[in-house]
């Protein structure tokens, strides 16, 4: 879902736990060791477990979109994390992926996901 355009569309309310959860999103603190800062920002960043996300959403009243003009995006990360819950997901967020490089690698799920189907427009569907 893009991690710059995310930062600026997905917020939190300040120390809550939907705003550490969603820190985990962006920041590498304790991520992977693929990202680095040195290499164009580009790699996984981290990954979120299905358990994180499960704390994200009880405390859903607590992430909200920046401003009228990002709903759409809010929504469709919404709707990412909605699926991710459903089939017992976690999530591993990255930067400047290289797509040739994704669309090589076979999917370990039988999850099929359909973005058009599904209306939405800001997830990246690679298949």
């Amino acid at each position: 879902m893009g991690r710059t355009i995310f930062t600026g569309c997905v917020m939190a309310t300040p120390n809550s736990t939907a705003e550490e959860i969603m820190d985990n999103f962006t920041n590498n603190e304790l991520g992977s060791i693929f990202y680095s800062s040195y290499s164009n920002c580009s790699g996984l960043i981290n990954w979120v477990t299905n358990e994180d996300l499960q704390l994200l959403w009880m405390d859903k009243e607590n992430i909200y979109s920046a401003d009228a003009e990002t709903d759409d995006y809010f929504s469709d990360f919404c709707t990412f994390i909605e699926i991710a819950l459903e089939n017992n997901l976690g999530v591993i967020s990255g930067t400047n992926m290289n797509e040739s490089t994704l669309k090589l690698i076979p999917s370990p799920l039988n999850l099929k996901i359909d973005v058009k189907e599904l209306g939405m427009k800001y997830v990246i569907n690679y298949d």
